[in-house]
């Protein structure tokens, strides 16, 4: 049986040298931040792993102390001191090459699992975030299982209480999210993608106010399902408008919202909670028919090459799930790729772009077909030439950028 211990007992077993997985999206265990950043001694020397989401996850773990490290693959705000001093080691990977990662090749001395508590039959859920828990569990040499009263005990992989080596009793609130409200431009746009969306679709999408507009405007739609790497309290407003099929209608591997939405997935018989191979797999999205993927992006130019996590020359996010759902949507019969894109920046600057900077990093390639939206249109990007793409994406830029992209791309064009 696991040996109970305190959350100041817990940090006391870090040691330099040592590699520790903690996890991020809803399952970070602020708790065990809030220790840690108390008694910041105990990180040193330590390497810190895990997938700190930006927006969801903002505690810098390598910001603990000056021999502190941490392997992310996202470039969260708060980190980015961090990784500009070079003590965040940043992976540029996929979510399927992530969970690979921390399932088979990177070693984990101690892994923290923010738990439910046991049910009668000696199981701890894995509770609202089930994404990468699974694979850290095959590696980790030492268990520690952060049992939150708080945490629901969802229809998501177990393990199994008496395999944990330490367990540490919590009251703790975990990681809520709220969408901000959507503006004009995002409504418009929302209003646009509501529209690519056809009764009987499989749809995965992304955070944003963007994408919970999309979703409050499919509350007429009907047998909707989703398989996603998350859900949002949007989600729920779908479950009670009707919109959803009938059974085990949604498969995710995160849920983001309130407390009260956490709840809910208690006793919502609807939603199961799967690793990351069954919720972004190749195999399991290409024989979805009808999966839509609906994703945003930093910029996309008229070659089709899309940004999605850099601003110039500054890291500001990750590759994430996108490229695995992109590539299963495309895959998928009558399934669509979707990329939505407000046409401007900040109201100034194009986000559609002749070409990106020099060392700018391309996220998904010109060769993914996809659909890209704006609040100005929809641009089908699949099967088209190179100068057809270029055409249909100026044609829903803001226009007062069109003649502008115009005469750059016969420029372009006219060097090849």
């Amino acid at each position: 049986m696991p040996q109970a211990i305190s959350i100041t007992e817990a940090i006391a077993l870090l040691k330099p040298g040592l590699h520790v997985y903690v996890p991020g999206c809803s399952a970070e265990p602020v708790a065990l931040a809030a220790a840690l950043e108390s008694d910041p001694e105990r990180a040193a020397g330590v390497s810190f792993v895990g997938v700190w989401v930006p927006g969801i996850n903002r505690f810098d773990y390598a910001g603990l102390h000056p021999e502190a490290r941490s392997t992310a693959f996202f470039v969260p705000p708060e980190c980015h001191d961090s990784f500009a001093a070079g003590r965040l080691n940043f992976h540029p990977m996929a979510y399927t090459g992530i969970y690979g990662l921390l399932a088979a090749r990177l070693p984990c001395d101690i892994g923290f699992f923010h738990l439910a508590k046991p049910d009668p039959s000696g199981r701890c859920s894995l509770g609202v975030a089930a994404d990468f828990a699974p694979g850290v569990w095959r590696t980790a040499k030492v268990k520690i299982g952060l049992i939150n009263s708080r945490m629901p005990c969802t229809n998501s992989p177990g393990v199994p209480y008496e395999a944990l080596d330490y367990v540490v009793e919590l009251d703790s609130p975990l990681v809520e999210y709220s969408p901000s409200q959507p503006d004009p431009v995002s409504r418009r746009l929302a209003s646009e993608v509501a529209r690519q969306i056809e009764d009987g679709d499989v749809l995965q999408i992304g955070l944003g106010a963007v994408p919970s507009a999309a979703l409050a405007a499919l509350k007429d739609h009907r047998n909707l399902r989703f398989h996603s790497g998350l859900i949002s309290e949007a989600v729920g407003d779908l479950i009670d408008s009707g919109a959803l099929a009938t059974g085990d209608s949604i498969k995710t591997g995160v849920a983001l919202g309130p407390e009260s939405f956490y709840q809910r997935m208690t006793s919502e018989h609807s939603v199961s909670f799967h690793p990351v191979p069954i919720t972004h797999g190749f195999e399991q999205l290409s024989r979805l028919a009808n999966f839509v993927s609906i994703n945003s992006a930093v910029s996309i130019d008229l070659f089709g090459q899309i940004c999605g996590e850099m601003i110039g020359n500054r890291q500001v996010s990750g590759t994430g799930g996108s490229t695995d759902f992109i590539r299963g949507a495309i895959a998928s019969p009558g399934g669509r790729a979707i990329i939505a894109l407000p046409s401007m920046a900040k109201g100034t600057t194009s986000r559609i772009l002749v070409a990106h900077p020099e060392g700018t990093a391309i996220t998904s390639p010109r060769s993914d077909g996809v659909i890209l939206v704006t609040e100005h249109g929809t641009a089908d990007l699949r099967d088209l030439s190179i100068d057809a793409k270029a055409e249909a994406m100026i044609a829903i830029a803001d226009p007062k950028f069109r003649a502008q992209l115009a005469d750059q791309w016969r420029e372009v064009r006219g060097s090849m």
